[in-house]
């Protein structure tokens, strides 16, 4: 899978990082994770609005990452980051071997 992201830098500042941070992951696992992504879709939002992006990702240690995010000038902000559900794992794990 080629990644559109991986030549991009990252939007870090007090009003994105402390939302991801809370759950747990560093910047630099969110920013692997978005340089590892394994799907990507957009997020249907109203016309006035930034289009925003859902990812699944792995983090290093191949953990799933769900993470929400938005590109702006060339770079990414992410909006939200935090590890999936076991749930939100198998049925992604689910639908892939459905479509592969």
């Amino acid at each position: 899978m080629t990644n559109v992201y991986t030549n991009l830098s990252f939007e870090w500042d007090l009003g994105n990082w402390p939302k991801c941070g809370k759950h747990g992951l560093s910047k630099e696992v969110i920013e692997y994770a978005l340089n590892a992504v394994q799907l990507v879709r957009e997020v249907q939002r109203r016309a006035d609005s930034e289009r925003r992006f859902q990812a699944v990702c792995l983090s290093p240690d191949g953990a799933y990452v769900f993470i929400v995010f938005v590109v702006r000038n060339r770079r990414i902000r992410p909006v939200s980051a935090r590890p999936m559900h076991m749930k939100e794992v198998q049925k992604y794990e689910k639908d892939s071997q459905r479509k592969g």
